[in-house]
């Protein structure tokens, strides 16, 4: 498990730089990552401007692994706009 802010770096860029992830797009403002193990389901906050993760290290830190290799991966969503 996670020690700290350090591993969660280092995870990031093993997600990022080795390509041990993916992200599958379910719609512009969600998607799952895909690790070698597990898959965790992202949201994109409007308010916040910032991936969410459901995992236990965001949920307790707002920081994990996952969100920070999305922010790094993955683009800003365009905002839908209802007419």
């Amino acid at each position: 498990m996670y020690s700290g802010k350090n591993e969660v770096i280092t995870k990031r860029r093993q997600y990022t730089k080795q390509a041990r992830a993916y992200f599958e797009k379910i719609s512009p403002e969600c998607a799952i990552f895909k690790g070698a193990a597990h898959a965790r389901v992202l949201i994109y906050s409007w308010d916040k401007h910032r991936w969410e993760c459901e995992c236990w290290m965001y949920s307790l830190f707002r920081f994990c692994s996952h969100s920070s290799a999305a922010t790094k991966l993955l683009p800003i969503p365009e905002p839908i706009v209802v007419q």
